[in-house]
């Protein structure tokens, strides 16, 4: 075998385990159980995650944002000329 497919081959089983772990970490992360036991061990989770409620004045969210009153709107530049 030679270099080339001895490193290909290097890559793409460590490529693999990488993927493997992420995955399995992925999965510990998003379920939501609180007690782990695994070989031996055991351990307790804390799946609530502390969150701070906002309190939005209902009105605000629905007004329009507020328009300049002493700018006169100016037309917009346009690369086309009325010119011949």
């Amino acid at each position: 075998m030679g270099a080339i497919e001895l490193a290909t081959a290097t890559g793409i089983v460590i490529g693999a385990l990488t993927l493997f772990c992420v995955k399995i970490v992925a999965q510990v992360q998003s379920n939501k159980f609180k007690i782990c036991k695994c070989c031996g061990n055991e351990c307790v989770r804390e799946v609530e995650i502390p969150t701070q409620e906002i309190q939005v004045n209902r009105s605000d969210v629905m007004s329009p944002p507020p328009q300049p009153h002493n700018s006169p709107r100016e037309p917009r530049p346009t690369l086309l000329s009325d010119t011949y």
